[in-house]
């Protein structure tokens, strides 16, 4: 649970209120019951390591890539 945007620290929502809502979460429920049924223990761990090496393959990619041609910056660009 974060912020409206990535610089937005959500320093303005009540910690109990976050640790409330934290409780509540879907994800983390589901998550909770699987693993205490037994079932998708090891898959969930599969998935958690997948996505970690996505995340981290993305950021290498994203690093390695050239910075885009400054000239193409209003291309796409609708709004007057």
């Amino acid at each position: 649970m974060l912020g409206h945007a990535v610089h937005d620290g959500a320093e303005y929502v009540p910690a109990q209120l976050l640790r409330e809502w934290k409780e509540r979460d879907p994800l983390d429920r589901l998550e909770d019951v699987l693993i205490e049924s037994g079932v998708g223990t090891p898959q969930l761990r599969q998935i958690d390591q997948r996505v970690a090496q996505e995340i981290q393959d993305a950021v290498a990619a994203a690093e390695a890539a050239p910075f885009p041609d400054p000239s193409g910056v209003e291309s796409g660009v609708y709004a007057t």
